[in-house]
Formats: C-alpha cells, sequence, structure tokens
C-alpha cells in the first residue's frame, strides 16, 4: 500500500519558503486540497473581512490551518506544509505523521544570517505584508535550526535537502541531501573527508558549513554518497539534482 506523502516546506521568516513552493513545487501533481498555507488562508479572511487587521486575521488563519493540517493527518491524506518550524508543537507534529505511516519530506531553506531575513520581511511590510517583529524573527531563525537538529537526530525525517537562499535576487542553492538519515548527496563545491564536510575547492559559506557538519554529527545513518538523489514528491527539477 502506498504511504501518504507529507512534504514540510521550512525555514524560518524571510528565508523564502513561499518563493521555493511558487517556483519548484509541480501543483498539477499535488491533490487538490493538500497545500495548506496560513498565508492563502489569510487572504480568503481578509477578502471576506476587509476591516480587520493583519493581527486580527492571522488570529484566525493560524489555528485554522492547524485544524486543517490534523483534519487531514486523521484522514491519511497528502499534505505540503510552508512553515517556520520553530515550535515544538512541529516536531510532534512529524512524529504523530510518523506513527499515521506518512513518507516525511523535508524541504529546508536556510540563510547566512537572521539580518537577511529582517530585512526581507521588512520589504513585504512595506508591499503590505504581515509585519513579524524582529525579535521574534531573530529567536525563530534559532529555534528553527534546532528543531531541524532534532528532527534529523530523531530520526523524523525520510528525505531532507538542505537549501541556502541568502543571495538576494539569486536561486535557492541545494547544498546536501539525506535520506533515512543518511548523506546521500553532496553539491559539487562539497566533499566529504570521511569526518567532516570540506569545500572542495573556493570557500564554503561559514553557514552553510556549522549546518552541515552538525547535520552530519547527528546522523543517525551512516553516509551513502551518491552523484545524484531523487527529489522528494511534487517538486520540480532543481539545477544539481535529478528527480
Amino acid at each position: 500500500m502506498k504511504k501518504p506523502l507529507f512534504l514540510v516546506v521550512a525555514g524560518a521568516n524571510g528565508a523564502g519558503k513561499t518563493t521555493f513552493i511558487q517556483t519548484q513545487i509541480n501543483f498539477e501533481e499535488i491533490p487538490e486540497g493538500a497545500y495548506v498555507c496560513p498565508d492563502l488562508i489569510a487572504e480568503e479572511i481578509r477578502r471576506k473581512n476587509p476591516d480587520l487587521s493583519e493581527e486580527e486575521i492571522y488570529r484566525i488563519a493560524i489555528p485554522k490551518a492547524e485544524e486543517i493540517r490534523y483534519g487531514k493527518l486523521e484522514k491519511g491524506e497528502d499534505m505540503v506544509l510552508e512553515t517556520v518550524f520553530y515550535s515544538e508543537e512541529k516536531l510532534l507534529f512529524l512524529e504523530k505523521a510518523l506513527e499515521k505511516g506518512y513518507e516525511v519530506n523535508m524541504v529546508y531553506i536556510t540563510t547566512s544570517d537572521p539580518q537577511i531575513n529582517a530585512g526581507r520581511v521588512a520589504k513585504r511590510v512595506i508591499l503590505g505584508g504581515y509585519p513579524v517583529p524582529t525579535d521574534k524573527i531573530y529567536s525563530r531563525y534559532m529555534g528553527s535550526l534546532e528543531n531541524l537538529i532534532t528532527a534529523h537526530r530523531e530520526g523524523l525525517l525520510d528525505r531532507l535537502l538542505l537549501v541556502d537562499n541568502s543571495r538576494e535576487g539569486g536561486p535557492h542553492k541545494p547544498y546536501m541531501a539525506f535520506e533515512r538519515g543518511s548523506l546521500v548527496w553532496l553539491d559539487s563545491s562539497l566533499k566529504f573527508t570521511g569526518k567532516a564536510i570540506i569545500p572542495k575547492y573556493g570557500n564554503l559559506p561559514e553557514h552553510i558549513k556549522l549546518l552541515a557538519n552538525r547535520l552530519l554529527e547527528v546522523s543517525p545513518g551512516e553516509p551513502k554518497l551518491r552523484e545524484e538523489v531523487s527529489l522528494p514528491p511534487y517538486m520540480r527539477k532543481v539545477r544539481g539534482l535529478e528527480r
């Protein structure tokens, strides 16, 4: 029997999750209603209730998204979730998804500095987007990374693809992939020495070096590197990766 699919696109506020989903997810393959996004729910609430403030709108949208998510979990329906991934509830939800027999895949989008994220959120606010206090952006940035480490260490992810989006206007760049806790793919700019991940040539962004080796350190499985890796379900082709 085919497992239900759960694709999580995670990263701190301003990491570029929505852009990634819009450009890299093949919505023609996703079952109707599978994409769970508080922002889309907020748009509908905003349209029907133009007098509500953004804070009031999201007070309604976020619990509604959670309700939809748990409803799909109980029914065993495929899900695509966009999340900041900083709360303990998200880790518990991954556990429950695995218990329900889901295949859990995550694309984690990082940046080199939370200042980048804060700047992007500020630009969104100017264009009418939802404001997020700077202190929350910083705390969620760190909390999200810690949850990523925990989810990987505890074996809550069948697949994990680490992507960087530090460059403004640049493409999302995949750096490494894991399958069932084992490192299976590295970008051509990286190499595995048997003990650590280091640059093959040039300079490796410091945040990628630190995060890559932290993930490697807590990996529940042994490295099984190959030249190509399968993408998580519903994703379009990403440069450097094959489906």
